[in-house]
């Protein structure tokens, strides 16, 4: 498992009770929770970048966290908005906001 993939599952593995991890083709990091119907937070380790896309009911949980922290979504893949963002500590703090938004309620 490439080091990327093995620091994001870290910081998912710090919500154990709230995330879950899976890692799926194409070295996507997939985390969802039981706490949502449906919808999931992809993480997707590129040259130089991660690619964030959130689906589902996942998005009511992350789109203004991503707006404010990131601005406006980058674009849109089969209407699924999407970001890239350069450093894994703006990935941690997605994931981190995440746990924490789903363990408060």
């Amino acid at each position: 498992m490439p080091i990327d993939n093995i620091q994001i599952k870290d910081v998912v593995e710090r919500f154990p009770l709230f995330l879950s991890y899976q890692l799926n083709k194409g070295n996507r990091n997939r985390i969802s929770s039981g706490k949502i119907n449906r919808g999931s937070l992809w993480i997707q380790p590129q040259k130089n970048k991660y690619y964030v896309v959130v689906t589902g009911a996942m998005e009511s949980y992350l789109y203004h966290f991503l707006q404010n922290k990131f601005g406006v979504h980058h674009g849109e893949d089969q209407d699924r908005k999407y970001w890239h963002l350069l450093k894994f500590e703006d990935v941690e703090s997605i994931i981190q906001h995440l746990g924490s938004t789903l363990s408060a309620s």
